[in-house]
């Protein structure tokens, strides 16, 4: 009986999820094995269609007033997914600037901010976005949604949780910095615009 030479190879590829329903299943089940075999596999098509989904309901439940809808949700939607790969960025270089790809890891994080996102929209249209439950269910949106980056990016960048998790803050402050002073430029050129 004789072998193929490429058979050991294919054990030792990396297993990748043929598609991104495929890697949200498994993350579901079990994270850790998720990402890992996902490492390197980037989503952003059905990424960008999950947020934009999320964008689009959370329009619906709570309009924009200074954007109509054909040009807040994709610019909201870009927006999302932009500040994502910022953070993913930022959080390898605190998590030692090595590990799976930037990209690659945004992608997969922006997937799964989408998946987390959707019920909380769903639920702010059903039921109005001033209510208090979708105030909790935000909430808790967010506490497991942090929850998901740290075990992503631990194991994307190839460090302990703690690390991770403190890479996620770092990331998510300095964005925070940067997207308040880019609001706050951006008020100041309107208010400038406008006149008295």
């Amino acid at each position: 009986m004789t072998t193929t030479p490429d058979r050991p190879d294919r054990k030792s590829e990396p297993l990748e999820h043929p598609h991104a329903w495929a890697f949200l299943g498994e993350a579901l089940r079990s994270p850790r094995q998720a990402f890992a075999r996902a490492r390197n596999v980037s989503y952003w098509g059905p990424a960008f269609g999950l947020t934009a989904v999320g964008v689009l309901i959370g329009y619906l439940a709570d309009p924009y007033e200074s954007a109509p809808m054909v040009v807040g949700v994709p610019l909201v939607t870009g927006g999302s997914l932009l500040v994502l790969r910022l953070m993913t960025a930022v959080v390898r270089v605190v998590c030692g600037g090595y590990g799976a790809d930037v990209g690659a890891t945004a992608s997969q994080a922006a997937l799964l901010a989408g998946v987390i996102n959707i019920p909380g929209a769903a639920l702010a249209l059903a039921i109005g976005a001033d209510a208090v439950l979708v105030v909790v269910a935000g909430g808790v949106a967010a506490v497991v949604f942090v929850g998901c980056l740290t075990v992503l990016f631990s194991v994307a960048f190839e460090v302990g949780n703690g690390r991770a998790f403190a890479g996620v803050l770092v990331g998510g402050l300095a964005l925070l910095v940067l997207i308040v002073g880019l609001v706050g430029c951006l008020e100041a050129v309107a208010a400038g615009g406008t006149g008295p």
